[in-house]
Formats: structure tokens, sequence, C-alpha cells
């Protein structure tokens, strides 16, 4: 019973990881603060506390920025 509780973790941990992944290689989202890239901090993978949705932006940030501007 344990390994099969293992295993739907670990299914469900690679669920969230394809999704940060395919929301991280869009550089171009709207929900990403492009303006923080060359900083050093700038290219944290943080999570929207308003959408639920992954971006990426200054280590700090804690609303995507489409949120932020809507």
């Amino acid at each position: 019973m344990e390994y099969y509780e293992d295993f739907e973790k670990i299914i469900e941990w690679t669920k969230l990881m394809n999704k940060i992944k395919t929301q991280i290689l869009d550089l171009a989202s709207p929900k990403n603060w492009i303006e923080d890239y060359p900083h050093e901090n700038g290219n944290y993978v943080n999570k929207c506390i308003q959408c639920g949705e992954f971006f990426l932006g200054h280590k700090r940030r804690v609303i995507c920025r489409e949120c932020q501007t809507s």
C-alpha cells in the first residue's frame, strides 16, 4: 500500500513540475516580470498569491504581472 501512495505522490510531483516547466519556458508570458530578468535576483520562479499560477520575477514578488496590472 505504501508503494502505491509513494507512486501517486511522484506522479503528482511530476505533473506539477511539467506545468511549471511549460510556464517558465514561455519567457514572454504576460505573467512574468520581464524587467526583472537582468537583475541578479530577477529570475526566480514564484507562485502568484492571487491566481495561483507560476511566473518569473524578482524573488520577493508575490503577484504576477498580469494580476498586478488588472
